[in-house]
């Protein structure tokens, strides 16, 4: 950069005039834009990035300003790039924005089947890089310094500024070729940048780019097929006659390694984890119907109450189910009979289900005696929901999110072969990068805006309480077209398990 040379402001000053024109006809447009946002913030960064010195060429203007915003909580992009030869009359200059900036586009259907998002709310900051007249340098200039939001308190999660470089999308590519896990990627991408806010998804993203690169203009099975090729597998396959419809494939492969699991006392693990709660006391836990484990629990936590996992439950008595009645037809017809009983919303339609279930399954004595032995007479009160929504449990019916858990950690360990300290550090990279994906959604709750919740109903949630609640609340809303103010028919559910009005 040079501090010395005096750039040519008549000049500048016209360019500037021109492109402001362009973006704004009048002092007012300005003042729309401002305002259209739907928030009352007006954030001035003019004099943050008001500089009087040239920089060398326009990378280092784009790096500095990226650099600043990032500093400010402000993400930094290219509005608009243009070149003196791409049109007549036309200058050379560069125009960056604020991520937020432009404006949302609704889906045309005017009745979307997903929840939309966006973090656009027509920001109208605006800088210009203009080349200088006397040399090779670039000059920053000031369009407008106003943000219409509040400015990013942490940038994780902001989709723009955890871009791969391209030198780390070269390290991606070899680790992915290499069979490296993406969490593992993640890892080292983080190790190698600590300043990196490069998110697990768009880890998944470079991942997909890479492989459709490899793959080219084949189709998967094509590429599958070369593949297989290449590595010389044996392969075989049949497809549909008369036509080149794949049916069938079969190719031989690696025999994984499989971890071994044993648990010799289950009363240890409960006191240390009681050991480590220290903001009151754990009121709901949901375990698997191991009766060891659900004692250890009663004996720790005598005040919680122990849930069996919905999940297995149903899994089990599907599987006895199957292999005890018959027809398949009547099958169908008990699994929905359960269904309806296990999910009776008071003890009332629950002892009604009962009476229906036990009718269907009066043909069927050995189903119909386990399932009262081994389920309901001892433990209907752990997974029914005429008394499970009796406890705030936050939705968390089943063990499926503590399996999940168990299995990433099983990927990221691959082996059983590492030292103590080397499991001890790939655990806690694996809880650093969780941790930095809970701050990234919450921060998403934060910043981004959801158009299905933008009416004054939401107006103070906005920001404040996150998606996954919002949408609770807006169902527990839309209950009262059919079923009124009546607070025996409502039965006030979520207040219960979520602690939500």
């Amino acid at each position: 950069m040079y501090e010395g040379l005096e750039p040519d402001f008549e000049d500048m000053n016209d360019c500037l005039e021109r492109d402001f024109d362009e973006m704004y006809d009048d002092f007012d447009a300005m003042n729309d834009a401002m305002n259209k946002g739907g928030e009352d913030v007006m954030v001035d960064l003019t004099d943050v990035f008001s500089i009087g010195m040239m920089f060398d060429t326009r990378d280092d203007l784009l790096k500095w300003a990226r650099n600043v915003g990032r500093e400010n909580g402000v993400v930094v992009v290219i509005f608009r790039s243009e070149n003196a030869t791409a049109r007549p009359r036309t200058k050379t200059k560069l125009i960056l924005g604020c991520e937020r900036s432009g404006k949302y586009r609704p889906w045309k259907n005017p009745k979307p089947t997903r929840s939309t998002w966006s973090r656009e709310c027509e920001c109208p900051f605006r800088l210009i890089g203009t080349p200088s007249n006397v040399g090779d340098g670039w000059y920053l200039h000031v369009i407008c310094g106003v943000h219409n939001h509040e400015l990013a308190k942490k940038l994780t999660g902001h989709a723009f500024i955890g871009r791969l470089s391209q030198e780390e999308k070269v390290v991606l590519g070899d680790m992915t070729k290499n069979m490296i896990k993406p969490r593992n990627i993640l890892m080292t991408i983080k190790d190698h940048n600590v300043t990196s806010l490069t998110t697990i998804k768009q880890v998944y993203n470079a991942r997909q780019a890479y492989h459709s690169s490899l793959r080219g203009n084949r189709t998967k099975m094509q590429h599958l097929l070369t593949l297989m090729e290449r590595d010389k597998y044996v392969y075989r396959y049949r497809k549909v006659e008369g036509s080149n419809e794949l049916r069938d494939i079969f190719w031989t492969h690696p025999d994984a390694i499989s971890l071994s699991e044993r648990v010799d006392n289950f009363t240890w693990a409960p006191q240390m984890l009681k050991e480590q709660i220290t903001g009151g006391e754990v009121e709901v836990i949901v375990t698997d119907r191991d009766l060891a484990l659900m004692n250890a629990i009663e004996c720790v936590f005598p005040k919680a109450v122990n849930l069996l996992c919905l999940f297995h439950v149903c899994k089990n008595v599907k599987a006895k189910c199957k292999m005890t009645v018959f027809p398949k037809k009547k099958q169908v017809q008990i699994m929905e009979a359960w269904e309806a009983l296990v999910y009776s919303y008071d003890e009332t339609q629950y002892y009604m289900n009962l009476a229906n279930f036990e009718g269907i399954c009066s043909s069927s004595s050995i189903f119909n005696d386990y399932v009262h032995d081994q389920w309901l007479i001892p433990h209907k009160e752990r997974f029914v929901e005429a008394w499970t929504n009796r406890v705030m449990h936050f939705g968390n019916t089943t063990t499926q999110r503590v399996e999940s858990a168990h299995w990433s950690l099983k990927q990221i360990l691959q082996d059983s072969i590492g030292d103590i300290c080397s499991v001890w550090e790939t655990i806690n990279s694996m809880i650093a990068l969780q941790h930095s994906e809970i701050i990234s959604l919450f921060e998403k709750s934060i910043i981004q805006k959801v158009y299905q919740h933008s009416n004054r109903l939401y107006a103070n949630l906005s920001g404040v309480v996150s998606k996954n609640a919002i949408d609770h609340i807006t169902a527990e809303f839309d209950r009262r077209k059919y079923v009124g103010i009546d607070k025996s028919e409502c039965r006030c559910t979520i207040r219960r398990t979520h602690g939500l009005p």
